[in-house]
Order: C-alpha cells, then structure tokens, then sequence
C-alpha cells in the first residue's frame, strides 16, 4: 500500500487508488447501477484536475488524493469521467466486474462533490482499448450523501492497512537505516562483500559475487539491502532462488533481523501448484479453467471473497513477522481463501519476499503486480542467491516443445469428437498442416542410426505460420467445452503444448534456434533458447539493483556474459576458512572418458577403499552417470564388504531424499558410502557440517555426453563467442565439480577430504578455472599414496587437537 507522511503537518496522505483495492461487490446485492451510454467527449472539457479531501480519525488527519481525466459540465450536469486502458474491451467489459474502477470513480466523484458543493455528479466509466478499436462508456448519476457513504466504507475498510503502513513510515525506515550487524562478528570478505553490495544498491547498479561457502552470502546480501531501503533508495527487496530450501536462509536471516526492527515483514512465495487445495480434485474440472471457477476466489457463506481476504491478510501481518508457506495455508483454509492468492496480496506489505527465480524472470508467471507493463512504479531489488543455476533455468523458462502426437489424434478423431465445431477443425487442420510441413523436412535430411530412422533440422528462424496456427487452434479449443473425459484430456494436453510453445515463439530472437527431429515415426518441435543474456537483462531493469550471489561463479566473465550482466561489477572473495582444513587431490592415472569408463571400474573402486580406510566416517562419492555408478558400487560392495553403502536411485522422491541424507545423521563411529549422480539432488544444497560428512570423492570432470542440444549450443556460442565448447561443456561441468566438492567444508571447525578422480584434473586448462581456494591441490596416481597422504592429513588433525 503506497501512503505518505507529512510529518510537519502530522497529516498521512493516501491516494484514492489504494482505497479502491479495498472495493467489494456481491453478486446478489449491487449497489451501483451504470448504464451504457455513447462514448462522445461532452464540451467545455477540463482535463487531469486534482482533488482531495481530509477527513480525521482519532486525532490523526488522513487526506484523500487523487486525479481525475476529465471533467466537463456545469451545476447539476457536472460530469466526472476517469478511463480504464485495458489490452482489449470486449462485450463482457462492464463496471459490475470490476469494483476497483468503480470505487476510484465514487472517491473521485465524491471528491468533486465537496470541492463544489454539489447535491449530485454524473460519473462516467469509459474502458479504451490499447491497441485501438471500439471503447465502451457507462455512466450513473449519484448523489453526494451516497458518495460519501460509499466513500466512508472504503476509508473504514483500509483505516487497518493504512496504520500498518504508516507505521513503517514513521518508525521502521529510521530503524532499518541505523541497522546494525545482526551477528557479533564480520569476517573481512563478508565486510567486502557488504560493502560492494551496498554501494551497488545505492547506485542503482548490478553486481555478481563469487562468495565461497561460510563468507555468509545471504546475510551480506540482506544487511546493505535493508539498510537502503531504510534510507530510501529502495522499496522492495526480492530475494531470487532456484530451490525452496535455499530460500529458508533468508529467511532465517530475516527473522534474526526483526529483533532489531519490530515492523520487517518477510513473506516465502512458492509455486501456486504446490499451495493449491484443489489439486487434486477430481471430476470434470479442467486445469486452464480452475482458477477461473476457483470457489475458493467467490462468496463463501455471503461472506464476500474481498472481506475474508482482508481479514485474512491482517491476521498474518499483525500475527507473524517472517510468514512461512505452512502459516499462509493454515490461514487461508481459515478464510476459504486460495494460498497462493493470499500470499501475493500479503507480500504487499512486506519488505523481503523469497520466491523462485520464475516470478521475476519467466514473462508467463512473473508478479505482474510488481513487473508487469503498467506495474508499479516502484525501487525494487534483485538478490539472485546460486546465480550459478539461472542461466540453464533461464533457458528452460524461455524454451518449449511442441509434441505432435496430440495433435495427430486430435485430427483423426476430429470429424467426430467436433462435429459442426468448424473453427476448432479449422485450428487442428492449420497445425496439422504446418506438422505435414516440418515433417517433410526432417525427411529431407534423414538418416539410420541403429537400425532407427533420423531425420532432424536446425535453423536460426522460426517456421513461418507456426505459431500462428497454433494461435488459431488454442483460440478456438478455448472456447469449446468436451464431455468425453478422454477427448478432453487430450484437447487440454494439446492446448497446453500449443501455449507454451507460442509463449517461446514470441520471444524468439537471434539467441534461440528452432530444431525438429523426427524420430522413429514421432516428431518433435522446439523452440530452444540458446542464449538468454538478452532477456534476462530485460527482466532485470525491473530492479533498480540486481546482486547475483554464488560460491560458484567461476570464471566469472563467463556468468557475466550469460546472465545478461556484461557491464555489472565483479567481485571474488576469498574462502574464511583455513585452506589446511582440506586436504585436497588428484587422482590422475586415471581416465572416466565414455571410450575408457568400462577399463575403469575396479581402480576406482580401490581409490574410494583407499579414501574410507585412511579414517571412519561418511563419505559420498559422485559419479557423471547412473551406469557407472552401479558399476562401480557393485565392485565396491565386493571388495569392501563391511562398509556400509547406499546408492542414489532414479527419481527419488522428497521423502526418499530426506532418508537417504538421514543415514549421514551420525559419524564417527563406522564407515558409511553414499554412491550419488554428479549434479544431482544430493550434490548441491546439501548441508552436512562436522562429523556427518568428512569426505568426497568426485569421478570425472562432470562433461556430460555429447548431445544434440548441446552440440547446438556449442555451435552457436562458437560463432558468437569463438568458445562453444567452453559454453555449452566445460564451464557448466566445473561447476558441478565445485558444487559436489563444497559439500564437505561447511564451517570453520570442519576437516575433511576431497578427491578428484580423472587424467585431466592435471591439465592446464582444467587448472584454471579451479577458484582461489584450489589451489594447493596434490597430485597422485596410486591408491596406496593416495591412502598415506590421506592418512598423513588425518594424523595432523589428531595431532592438532591433542595439543
């Protein structure tokens, strides 16, 4: 909510725009009565004129303000019109749906009223289309006393939020911009790092930090944050992740920092899919009209959806400090209300919200609240924490598939599923006809590949006509309702593929490629973002100031250039921690290349043997695949036959991840193994301090195997760049590599070991792109001196703590 203070004067100031928010209609009972008129301008006109009025509550003086466009007429046809640009006015658009323009209209008129002292006021409602076209007006008289009920209720509804606000205002601005260190003590690189991020905020800049794991990222991100919105130069701060688990640092940080400041209100967003309550309803009800029909956003027992959702939203501002996912879905069951929508309207009054990259990133879910054209104007921060995952994300949110499969049975059902449906024919017979197309070309370059026929074709431009066929074809099925519940299961899986692929289509550039293979008789159609530095750079001016934060960034010209922020400041700290904690090395006899893996099962079986018997404990060991990891945890389980072992299992679920880790509770006492994938679930984002993880073992570079999408990849940043191979493989697997490697080293009273098993860690460029903190790393090429310089390291702590 958008208030000032006059403080001289001890007057708040609230534009009619915000009470309007607080605007409810029934659909039994409504009060105003428009009707449709002709959307001629009267003469005399008298544009954009200001009004306001004041009016107290106890003992605090509140004013009114607002604007409206036109106003023409004199005594008792005085004629107050405001205007409704929308992207199209349909025969649907009319006032009864929309309170909120309804309301902004009575405080205006009602404004007007007491600045003449008028008995009544025509009020003129008039919605305009953007892209041209017919406007539509309607138009109600209404009496002053009327609009000062109405106007009365609006103010009584929003006194509650209003004194919320002005409280941050008048206490919590002073507050955050005197914020003190919210830990005992700063290290220097986390002293470096707030220093850097707080000049970038304050400069409206953007900044990319490479902070190894205990430098304190989060909080030397959140601290000179909170401390320029205390001071003004900001008003938001969004605090970006990849995985919801990341983003309960923040807010653990957060809630420290509320001791400090009473009035810091911090709210975790995630997916409307995981809060929804009626995922999992059955019947007929379809996913694209859901949300529409939601009963959860109507009337639940005459209680309008606006009342309860304000009711609800008090109870979690002045109930909580730091609202988690759990205490927004126990309130929102509490009212009848959908969680996610309660969690967006609550994040209105709060200072940080965690949320997933995609909310600010990704053009078809982002907060159009906050980003959208048309959004509010408002200093917003970007705090992306592990930007090292954006740019594969990023590519993701921007790139689609089209299967055709859907499509070709729609199309041999059609005649009879959709019989007299000719514009939905007509759409299915447009793809239909652009699928004929793609097809013959994938044909026209096919070839055998184990005794399979493969056709594919890669070109920097779009198919012409696709997307808008498949415009054409989502248009129509929108409008056709099914009742065979399998015809409309696969219109809907039809639908969905179609809109997302045209979502990709829309921003499809110079940096995406548009590939279709035809595999076996299948076809499939992308539309692959290659490189998203463009676009994420446009998401990004909707931030006054970005920070992007990882313990992986390395190098860091590469992430500069991928996350569209060539221009940003580079900083690269130091690791806190003694380099004599860990005992790093090389295991270079040996090669993981795809051609040699087979030849290599039994010597790296020994070289983990030779890590787990220098010293008991737990220990994980990474591999680049499933299959060789199998291979080698069966060869391991013989040769060590009284060590405990798990293994990582395809598509794990929460609960299977969480035993898995469970195992590691304990250290110590025996030797336990877990066999995990490079990359995977338990290779990053996983926190086992002290004793309940004292070792890694890292098999191969983390290359993963040639592919057609990163062979694309590779050549496009070839010709960009004159780096492909670096692009699409190399930068990307070291990152995995560092990732796995972070995972031993959590603390400063943490030792452990880390060994990395391949012929090409003793390469020159491999060397490279290790980050600061690598480099006293060893070299050996027997699991006998591997085992004794282990063993050596172990000794040395032992010895260490008996001093």
């Amino acid at each position: 909510m958008r208030i000032s203070v006059d403080r001289e004067n001890n007057i708040i100031c609230v534009p009619c725009e915000e009470l309007a928010h607080f605007a409810r209609t029934r659909k039994r009972q409504t009060k105003l009565s428009f009707a449709e008129c002709d959307t001629e301008p009267g003469t005399d006109a008298s544009f954009s004129q200001k009004l306001s009025y004041t009016v107290s509550e106890e003992g605090v003086d509140f004013t009114v303000t607002g604007r409206e466009d036109v106003i023409y007429g004199e005594g008792n046809d005085r004629t107050l019109e405001i205007f409704s640009d929308r992207s199209r006015v349909s025969s649907r658009t009319n006032p009864a749906g929309d309170p909120e323009f309804m309301a902004r209209g009575v405080l205006l008129a009602y404004m007007l009223c007491r600045a003449e002292k008028l008995d009544s006021v025509v009020l003129r409602l008039t919605y305009t289309a953007r892209k041209g076209g017919a406007a539509k007006s309607f138009t109600a008289r209404l009496s002053a006393s009327f609009l000062e009920n109405m106007s009365q209720a609006l103010f009584s509804r929003s006194i509650p939020f209003i004194e919320i606000e002005a409280e941050k205002l008048l206490c919590q601005k002073t507050a955050l911009g005197n914020l003190a260190f919210p830990y005992r003590s700063i290290r220097d690189a986390q002293r470096e790092f707030i220093g850097e991020a707080y000049r970038t905020v304050k400069n409206g800049e953007r900044l990319i930090v490479s902070a190894p794991t205990g430098v304190g990222k989060t909080v030397s991100a959140l601290y000179p944050s909170l401390r320029a919105l205390g001071q003004g130069d900001i008003d938001k701060i969004f605090y970006l992740t990849a995985k919801t688990p990341t983003g309960k640092a923040a807010a653990d940080a957060c809630r420290v920092i509320s001791s400090q400041v009473p009035t810091l209100r911090c709210i975790t967003i995630i997916a409307k899919e995981r809060l929804c309550p009626m995922s999992g309803a059955g019947g007929k009800l379809r996913d694209r009209r859901r949300c529409r029909i939601c009963p959860l956003m109507d009337e639940v027992g005459r209680i309008p959806y606006e009342e309860r959702r304000d009711s609800a939203v008090l109870e979690l501002l002045r109930g909580y400090r730091v609202i988690d996912t759990e205490t927004v879905q126990s309130t929102a069951a509490k009212y009848h209300l959908c969680p996610y929508e309660l969690s967006l309207d609550v994040s209105e009054y709060c200072e940080v919200v965690i949320c997933d990259y995609n909310y600010a990133f990704d053009p078809s879910v982002r907060f159009k609240r906050y980003f959208a054209d048309g959004g509010r104007q408002e200093k917003y921060v970007f705090l992306v924490d592990e930007a090292h995952n954006l740019p594969d994300r990023a590519r993701e949110m921007y790139s689609s598939g089209l299967d055709a499969a859907p499509f070709i049975k729609l199309y041999k059902i059609g005649n009879e599923a959709f019989r007299g449906n000719a514009p939905l024919l007509d759409g299915i017979g447009a793809v239909i006809k652009k699928l004929k197309e793609i097809t013959a070309l994938c044909r026209s370059e096919e070839r055998l590949e184990e005794g399979q026929s493969i056709g594919c074709r890669l070109s920097s431009q779009m198919l012409p006509g696709l997307p808008e066929a498949l415009t054409q074809f989502v248009r129509a099925a929108g409008v056709t309702e099914v009742q065979d519940e399998t015809v409309a299961t696969l219109l809907e899986e039809a639908v969905r593929s179609a809109a997302e692929f045209v979502r990709s289509a829309m921003l499809f550039d110079k940096g995406f490629a548009f590939y279709c293979e035809l595999i076996g008789g299948r076809l499939n159609v992308y539309s692959r973002c290659l490189d998203p530095s463009p676009l994420l750079n446009n998401m990004m001016t909707a931030a006054r100031s970005v920070i992007l934060f990882s313990a992986t960034l390395t190098p860091m010209e590469y992430f500069a250039d991928v996350l569209g922020c060539a221009h940003a400041a580079c900083l690269e700290l130091d690791s806190p921690y003694d380099p004599k904690n860990l005992c790093l090395l090389a295991f270079d006899t040996v090669s993981t290349r795809y051609a040699d893996r087979e030849g290599s099962y039994d010597e790296i079986a020994e070289v983990i043997l030779a890590v787990c018997e220098a010293k008991e404990g737990n220990y994980m060991v990474y591999f680049p695949s499933y299959e060789f990891m199998a291979q080698v945890a069966q060869i391991f389980a013989e040769i060590a036959p009284d060590i405990n072992c798990i293994v990582q299992s395809r598509g794990m679920g929460h609960s299977e991840r969480d035993r898995f880790l469970e195992a590691f509770s304990k250290g110590g006492c025996e030797t336990l193994v877990g066999f995990c994938v490079l990359g995977g679930a338990f290779s990053e984002g996983v926190d086992l301090k002290g004793e309940k993880l004292i070792g890694a073992v890292i098999v191969g570079t983390g290359l993963p195997k040639m592919c057609s999408e990163l062979n694309i990849l590779s050549e496009y940043f070839e010709k960009t760049r004159e780096c492909g191979k670096d692009y699409a493989y190399t930068y990307p697997a070291m990152i995995k590599v560092q990732q796995a490697a972070g995972r031993v080293i959590r603390s400063e009273t943490d030792r452990g070991v880390v060994v990395l098993v391949d012929d090409r860690y003793a390469e020159p460029a491999t060397y490279r792109l290790f980050p600061k903190s690598w480099r006293h790393i060893k070299y050996t090429g027997d699991p006998y001196s591997l085992n004794t310089a282990i063993s050596r390291f172990w000794e040395a702590e032992e010895a260490g703590s008996s001093e």
